[in-house]
């Protein structure tokens, strides 16, 4: 799983920004626009993809999540038991969105 999560980073080191946000925050939902509670997230600073996350949590019982994070270029995954894992590339800056809205699709987790 390891191995697996270390690709995803990869990736996303060549990928673009794709998203702008003021503050990290936001909802996790399922396909059918259900939340998903209890998702894992995790942050990277995208110029440190190989040390560990800044930041590990959970989303909260309504799909929630929201971490405070200075000014720069990340990448965060969310994942959940049975769904395929989000990788997302983002820039917090103050010309960002308001919130984020995530979705999981169905699939392995690897």
């Amino acid at each position: 799983m390891k191995l697996a999560r270390q690709d995803r980073l990869e990736r996303a080191k060549d990928a673009s920004t794709t998203n702008w946000v003021k503050d990290f925050k936001g909802l996790v939902f399922d396909q059918s626009g259900a939340v998903i509670p209890r998702a894992q997230v995790e942050i990277f600073r995208k110029d440190a993809l190989d040390g560990g996350p800044l930041v590990k949590m959970e989303t909260g019982e309504k799909g929630e999540f929201a971490a405070h994070l200075e000014n720069g270029t990340y990448v965060a995954t969310f994942r959940s038991q049975g769904l395929k894992t989000y990788v997302l590339v983002f820039e917090v800056s103050e010309k960002g969105q308001a919130e984020l809205h995530i979705t999981l699709e169905v699939g392995s987790v690897a």
